[in-house]
């Protein structure tokens, strides 16, 4: 398995990513199998106060047993990138086959709407979960 330098995917990146779902797959199984519920969350450990990512385990459980409703309340940001990453998949190799000139690059008013949201998910986060 080779990969061009432009690629932006490299041996030792895809091999710690996916070592870290492996070991985030398994402490969740591992928590749901004991019924614990320790967290991985630093900023959770340590400050109690949630991360915008927290929730989103439970959100992907919830959305693997059928429970979109119950997903979308745990975490809306991680449901709706999980709903939508097929589409989004998509439309990152389809804009990698075009040439490099007409390639859309995001620019600073996309990051401004990604912020926004990152930061509205954190607010809901914080104000929705026990």
């Amino acid at each position: 398995m080779t990969h061009s330098p432009t690629s932006g995917v490299t041996r030792p990146w895809l091999i710690t990513t996916v070592l870290w779902f492996s070991g985030v797959g398994l402490f969740t199984w591992l928590n749901l199998r004991m019924g614990t519920s320790y967290t991985i969350c630093p900023l959770k450990t340590l400050t109690d106060i949630p991360c915008p990512g927290c929730g989103g385990t439970r959100a992907v459980i919830a959305l693997a047993q059928g429970h979109f409703i119950e997903g979308l309340f745990l975490n809306p940001l991680t449901t709706l990138l999980l709903i939508s990453s097929p589409l989004i998949l998509f439309a990152y190799y389809r804009n990698r086959r075009r040439n490099p000139s007409e390639r859309w690059t995001p620019g600073r008013g996309f990051w401004l709407i990604v912020i926004a949201l990152v930061a509205a998910n954190w607010c809901f986060v914080i104000i929705n979960l026990p």
